[in-house]
């Protein structure tokens, strides 16, 4: 309840216990708030009063999402730097790295004087091991990578090198109307994902010379809402898609619960939010 001539922060009238009922924000505003201003329904007022979930009114909530949106773009940040830092431990770089401080350089720096102390060749001979396939140390950059959903497919029984000219036509037509300037030229690779069926196209995976076509696209997806059923996505990990299949699994119950109804208070959103947030944190550093 709040205290006697509590003035509420939203219509900025005085609070009268005896016949209304208020609620405290416990964002920055710390203050209090008329039920009814608050949006809060009686059901939900009750359910907060009975628990020792935090409330937040509108104001404070939409600090706090921008705060969240704010640290999900920071972890994306992260994310991008460390998938473009080399793997270190990897042989190949391992003996690049060796052979420069043999060479008594480091980082460019000629003026280390080999004199100085002794210099020990640590180069590493990479071990290959019988079990492992040349493919496994090379693995695939999905940077430059896209799926293509809904392209028409030749029948079964074509040639194999009509049905690779036919997909990359059809590809670079729908790429172009994303982006003008991606063309077949643009396009380095194209292969057909799954088993062939006559009921469905499978999708096609295309590999693109450049990064910069691929975030193109990708940014400019809706407008392939001329064409329907096809759509593009992003060629990601087998990490990446199990971490995606488990925040879709999550997105869904949140659904469910029905903490997407408008009645729902604003602490409910942001506990909402941190779960996911926390649980994308968890998968990444996993």
């Amino acid at each position: 309840m709040a205290e006697d001539k509590s003035t509420c922060l939203v219509c900025s009238a005085t609070i009268d216990d005896s016949s209304e009922d208020s609620v405290f924000c416990d964002g920055s505003c710390q203050g209090w708030i008329h039920r009814r201003c608050a949006g809060l329904p009686k059901a939900g007022f009750k359910s907060l009063s009975e628990s020792d979930v935090p409330f937040f009114c509108a104001m404070c909530s939409s600090v706090k999402i921008h705060q969240l949106l704010q640290s999900v773009s920071d972890l994306q940040s992260e994310i991008c730097v460390l998938k473009s830092v080399p793997n270190v431990s990897s042989p190949t770089h391992a003996s690049s790295y060796s052979s420069v401080v043999v060479n008594g350089s480091l980082g460019g720096h000629d003026d280390i004087n080999p004199s100085s102390g002794p210099v020990i060749d640590n180069t590493i001979n990479p071990v290959i091991s019988p079990n492992s396939s040349p493919s496994s140390s090379h693995p695939p950059d999905h940077r430059f990578n896209v799926v293509f959903y809904g392209i028409t497919e030749n029948p079964k029984g074509s040639p194999h090198h009509t049905r690779l000219v036919e997909d990359c036509k059809n590809v670079a037509a729908v790429a172009s109307k994303m982006v003008e300037s991606v063309s077949s030229q643009s396009i380095k690779d194209c292969v057909r994902l799954g088993k062939y069926s006559v009921e469905k196209c499978r999708p096609i995976l295309v590999k693109f010379t450049h990064t910069c076509d691929v975030s193109s696209l990708l940014r400019n997806r809706n407008k392939l809402k001329d064409c329907p059923g096809v759509h593009i996505k992003p060629d990601m990990s087998p990490a990446e898609r199990k971490t995606d299949l488990i925040l879709m699994a999550k997105r869904w119950e949140l659904l469910q619960s029905g903490t997407h109804k408008n009645r729902t208070s604003g602490s409910e959103v942001i506990s909402s939010m941190l779960n996911l947030l926390n649980l994308g944190q968890l998968l990444i550093s996993s």
